[in-house]
């Protein structure tokens, strides 16, 4: 074998080498860009350490969520709390205040009760006769989750964030 055909293997194997990085980078965008997406959503009990949060996580693209209530009533507890059933790309929950420090909520027709003294958490099994004022409410509203107080006034605080899952 002469020295020009030994250069033309080489070249060809180099060539090769940078498709095939080519590929694998293209793959790899193309995966990250399937990965699906994470909300967060939250409000305080005037103490940021006295919240209620939801979180819902998608694990890939138009894939079902997973939502999850955070009771903190930190330093003493924090608690997370699937929400079974909420898959869904819409999701409300409202949030009633009888007294402060306990919460109850309303997802579709399912009531839960929650305190942050202890953190609790349980579902009612009939919907409780006087849920108390009504707070705020969870919402997802423009593919965004937050919570919207039913009076500024009424909040103590309130905020959401929003993260693409790729950045988790």
């Amino acid at each position: 074998m002469d020295g020009n055909a030994a250069n033309w293997r080489g070249l060809g194997a180099v060539r090769s080498l940078q498709a095939a990085r080519r590929q694998a980078i293209l793959c790899s965008a193309a995966l990250l860009g399937a990965c699906g997406d994470s909300q967060l959503a939250f409000v305080t009990e005037g103490d940021p350490g006295q919240s209620l949060s939801v979180i819902r996580e998608q694990t890939y693209l138009a894939g079902p969520w997973q939502t999850t209530l955070i009771v903190a009533g930190t330093p003493r507890c924090q608690r997370r709390y699937p929400l079974p059933g909420k898959t869904t790309s819409q999701f409300t929950m409202d949030v009633h205040r009888p007294q402060p420090g306990v919460f109850i909520l309303k997802a579709d027709n399912i009531w839960y009760v929650t305190e942050l003294q202890e953190c609790g958490f349980q579902a009612y099994k009939t919907p409780p006769p006087a849920p108390g004022a009504l707070a705020g409410r969870f919402e997802v509203g423009e593919g965004e989750l937050r919570y919207v107080p039913t009076t500024p006034a009424r909040s103590a605080t309130g905020g959401a964030s929003r993260s693409r899952g790729g950045s988790r």
